[in-house]
């Protein structure tokens, strides 16, 4: 067992060490070459040694886990790496890169990451894990929000090649420590809404800095749009809460969520 612990923290390392030499070197042009096929041969000799080791064969446990799933209330599918099939997650559930997660009606679910940042999910949402990954003081989190609305607390990150990242159909969402809330409709637009910190939303080539108290809003297709006062409630769990979690803030937003009902 304690070999399978190593052969995949080596596998994670492997990785991390590719995304560092292109990160490093891609300012050097002379060295650009040389080192995207030494960062290619690394991450491919990692990619074969970790899809070859038995420590995959199964769901990882919560002891040595990257991600933690938390039921806060309803019903949460889990859809493992590699596979088509749909199963119930449960509390303490350990996750890893490759997992999907989606939330069902009246659904709440919460994941904490190693380094302590977390993602709640609303209901209807569905969020697949793509990258989790360490080493040393460097921390990688980017995922991918299909649908649905999440609201993430990310502690600051400390050294520059640390990321925390929220992919959509529509946008990226990347920030070093903050609060904000995610939302992808039905058409793939996005809206990214910030509680605290800055949050740089890209899209077609295009990037927005969204400070606290700001929304923008991505269509499908398209750039960001321009940005403007958040228009609607924002806060933890699903929206029978927002009121609470917006007492302490947005009183307008409160009045009209108050008046829809």
């Amino acid at each position: 067992m304690i070999d399978k612990i190593r052969a995949k923290i080596k596998g994670h390392r492997a990785l991390f060490s590719a995304r560092q030499i292109l990160v490093n070197n891609i300012t050097n042009p002379k060295k650009v070459a040389i080192n995207i096929l030494l960062a290619l041969l690394i991450a491919v000799g990692g990619s074969i040694f970790l899809f070859g080791s038995p420590a995959f064969a199964s769901s990882p446990s919560a002891l040595d886990s990257n991600c933690i799933l938390s039921i806060e209330t309803g019903n949460v599918q889990i859809q493992p790496t590699g596979t088509d099939t749909w199963k119930d997650g449960f509390d303490g559930m350990a996750l890893e890169a490759g997992y999907r997660v989606k939330t069902g009606p009246q659904s709440v679910a919460l994941l904490t990451f190693f380094e302590g940042s977390t993602i709640e999910l609303n209901a209807n949402t569905d969020l697949e894990i793509e990258q989790v990954e360490y080493q040393e003081k460097d921390t990688a989190i980017v995922l991918k929000q299909w649908s649905g609305k999440t609201w993430s607390r990310v502690v600051k990150l400390t050294t520059p090649l640390s990321v925390y990242e929220i992919n959509t159909p529509s946008a990226s969402a990347t920030v070093r420590g903050t609060s904000f809330t995610t939302s992808v409709d039905d058409a793939g637009s996005t809206l990214v809404q910030v509680a605290e910190g800055l949050v740089g939303v890209g899209a077609q080539s295009n990037l927005t800095f969204v400070a606290a108290g700001y929304e923008v809003n991505v269509e499908n297709g398209q750039g960001p749009g321009p940005l403007s006062p958040i228009s609607s409630s924002i806060g933890k769990g699903n929206d029978k809460n927002n009121s609470e979690d917006n007492g302490k803030g947005n009183n307008k937003g409160n009045e009209e969520d108050n008046g829809n009902e």
